[in-house]
């Protein structure tokens, strides 16, 4: 069980205070010295499951680990490090160190033309074949997310998958039966391109450290109560009643205004007999009946505002002219409607008044 637990890795970070790294590094560079040393991919293997033993798994060495382990292992090693990298890429790309796209795009690009510079000193058999389709769905799954990211072009992984391709269908159309003799003439590939099928450590187990989803949580609404018809029935009574008294309130408010009623009934106009067309008229609208019916409370009412002037003043007229501007004057008194009234009420009293030498007789 300590042994699984060993074997199992998860993403890491910055790996570069690592003397690990450093040595790492240092290995590597050997493929760029003009003295082309000799690279030990062993070494570097293991300086790799050294780093993802203490630092988990990154880019950097998650490619690196990727070239030697196809260099010491040849195509189940090429499988176990595109399944690493398809691994990281699909879930880890966010908090992927190196932080920088460029930083990344570069790794992938330079892994890619490495890969296929070893592809080209590669042997294989029919017997491969199926170790050629895993590694061209893992190459096809981290190439597939490159392509989301706008990023496929510029990694030049394209040209490792047509490789593996190639080989796919050229494995295909081979007999499969083995043991078959081989052309005379034929010479055998130098021993140092033959690789072993199966890898010759226990391969490490990368666990994709994705936080897990928050529970998701269901509320459904409580169901409304079933609305019966005599609730609607008493709701709109209700409505109505409401509508109603409202209407009313604000009819009675617009339309008694006391104290705009007591002042238009100082100024209510005086009641003026009907003229004879008039009266002519309005006895056509009834019957001799009618009007003989209409003859005692009009008759009663004539007679009291008979009595009513006879007490009335000679004066009267003019009293009651002059009350009603005094009222519009203390009401408004800068108003020049109230103004214009009463001096046109003064001129019509200078009018009807008697001359001056008429009064000298009295």
């Amino acid at each position: 069980m300590a042994g699984n637990t060993e074997r199992l890795l998860k993403t890491g970070g910055d790996p570069r205070a690592l003397a690990d790294f450093t040595a790492l590094r240092g290995e590597l560079n050997k493929l760029a010295h003009p003295a082309r040393p000799d690279v030990d991919w062993v070494r570097v293997e293991q300086l790799c499951l050294a780093l993802f033993r203490q630092n988990g798994v990154e880019l950097q060495t998650a490619v690196d680990f990727t070239l030697a382990r196809t260099h010491t292992v040849g195509l189940a090693g090429l499988c176990e490090g595109l399944e690493l990298l398809a691994g990281l890429v699909c879930h880890q790309w966010r908090g992927l160190w190196p932080p920088q796209t460029h930083a990344r795009v570069a790794l992938l690009a330079w892994l890619s033309d490495r890969l296929q510079q070893v592809w080209r000193t590669m042997t294989l058999c029919y017997g491969d074949l199926a170790q050629v389709y895993r590694a061209e769905r893992a190459l096809e799954q981290l190439c597939t997310q490159l392509q989301t990211l706008e990023l496929k072009h510029l990694c030049k992984l394209d040209g490792v998958r047509l490789m593996l391709h190639n080989a796919a269908q050229r494995l295909e159309s081979t007999e499969a039966v083995s043991g078959l003799a081989k052309p005379r003439g034929a010479s055998e590939p130098p021993e140092s391109l033959r690789f072993a099928s199966v890898p010759v450590s226990e391969p490490l187990v990368y666990i994709i450290s994705e936080p897990a989803p928050p529970p998701v949580q269901v509320v459904l609404p409580a169901s409304p109560p079933r609305w019966k018809a005599g609730h609607g029935f008493a709701a709109g009574l209700s409505l109505m009643a409401v509508l109603m008294a409202g209407s009313f309130v604000i009819w009675q408010s617009v339309s008694s205004d006391p104290v705009r009623e007591t002042l238009l009934a100082t100024a209510s106009p005086l009641p003026i007999p009907l003229s004879a067309n008039s009266i002519a008229e309005l006895k056509k609208q009834a019957s001799d009946v009618e009007w003989a019916r209409l003859a005692e409370p009009v008759l009663q009412a004539s007679a009291m505002q008979l009595d009513q002037l006879t007490q009335l003043p000679p004066l009267w007229a003019q009293a009651r002219g002059d009350a009603l501007l005094s009222q519009a004057q203390q009401l408004w008194p800068t108003n020049q409607e109230v103004k214009r009234l009463n001096a046109l009420w003064q001129q019509q009293r200078a009018a009807g008044a008697a001359p001056l030498v008429e009064l000298k007789h009295y």
